[in-house]
């Protein structure tokens, strides 16, 4: 596994840590109660934005990205496996 793809994994598992699954079980299990599981497991704004600001951090740090291709590719990472976002109103 490449570097990329290992950040990819623990990214993927910081966001599900909240919800006591990881990338392996998601794996596994990708549809979850006729929902893809990025759509039925969500997230706040709030830990939307804490988690892009740790990963534009880590690329930047790990690839020696510019600020810009971090955030260029933090954008499809997001698109592809990102959290939905809870809505605060039901």
């Amino acid at each position: 596994m490449d570097k990329y793809e290992n950040f990819v994994k623990e990214w993927i598992n910081k966001q599900l840590q909240k919800h006591g699954v990881d990338f392996e079980y998601v794996l596994k299990n990708q549809e979850i109660e006729g929902e893809i599981w990025c759509t039925y497991y969500t997230c706040t704004q709030e830990e939307a934005d804490e988690l892009k600001k740790w990963a534009l951090a880590e690329m930047k740090k790990r690839f020696k990205w510019s600020k810009r291709m971090s955030e260029s590719q933090y954008g499809w990472l997001n698109l592809m496996w990102g959290l939905r976002i809870a809505s605060e109103t039901l």
